[in-house]
């Protein structure tokens, strides 16, 4: 059965890496893991590549910032 695991991101660089780290400690770990980034400008996606870039189930998708601002 494969399983994935969606963490969204947006300037959590201090607990980003934590979040990635405990999917993948579960029991039964995701297939894959799919982190959104929506427009960080924090180090989140620096300290994510560097950590998790070179593993093929981990993913980043990155893109701008789709700020909701009340109507």
């Amino acid at each position: 059965m494969r399983t994935s695991c969606l963490i969204n991101n947006y300037n959590y660089g201090h607990f980003v890496e934590e979040a990635v780290a405990s999917a993948l400690a579960q029991s039964h770990p995701p297939t894959e893991i799919l982190i959104v980034d929506d427009g960080s400008t924090d180090d989140s996606v620096e300290r994510l590549r560097r950590r998790y870039g070179s593993q093929p189930h981990v993913r980043i998708i990155e893109q701008a910032n789709l700020e909701i601002r009340p109507q």
